[in-house]
């Protein structure tokens, strides 16, 4: 299973990660065009990068009236398929993140699609508070894999950070 694991506890707030995929998206530093949103809270002093989560049971994809939200089987994302989408705007609507977005001008959605199995993001980070494990392990982003930390305690083992399944 791949996962898609945000640490927002390392994010520094360098915001590469929304540049990286806005250039992936549209070829332009253009952040309007990114697919990932970082946010900052004044008052707790933080920021974390937040992205369609491409969750395991997709809440857009459910309330998607022509099924134009689907998983893409070999990357794991869920995707968008513009011929079959009316516009309604019921899939930004359910987002429990509220991190899709539809641009008007291009009459496009803008949500994560992992960048067809290497996201940008990941790959930009210099702190890896961004990282994408698949398969044997941790994407480092030069294609590389090792085994994810674990912390152990009475909860059991879980990851670090926020995990996104696909």
């Amino acid at each position: 299973m791949r996962q898609l694991v945000i640490k927002p506890e390392q994010c520094i707030g360098c915001r590469s990660c929304e540049l990286a995929c806005a250039l992936h998206r549209s070829g332009a530093i253009d952040l309007e065009q990114s697919a990932v949103t970082v946010y900052e809270s004044e008052r707790a002093v933080y920021t974390v990068p937040v992205m369609c989560m491409n969750c395991d049971d997709p809440t857009c994809a459910k309330v998607c009236p022509v099924e134009a939200l689907k998983r893409n089987p070999e990357t794991g994302a869920v995707e968008w398929n513009n011929a079959r989408c009316i516009r309604c705007g019921s899939c930004i609507a359910a987002c429990p993140l509220g991190n899709l977005h539809f641009d008007t001008l291009k009459q496009c959605l803008t949500k994560c699609n992992l960048c067809s199995g290497q996201p940008s993001c990941v790959k930009v980070c210099p702190v890896a508070a961004v990282e994408y494990f698949g398969g044997a392990g941790r994407n480092t982003g030069a294609g590389s894999f090792a085994e994810p930390e674990t912390n152990t305690g009475k909860g059991g083992a879980s990851m670090n950070g926020w995990i996104v399944r696909i």
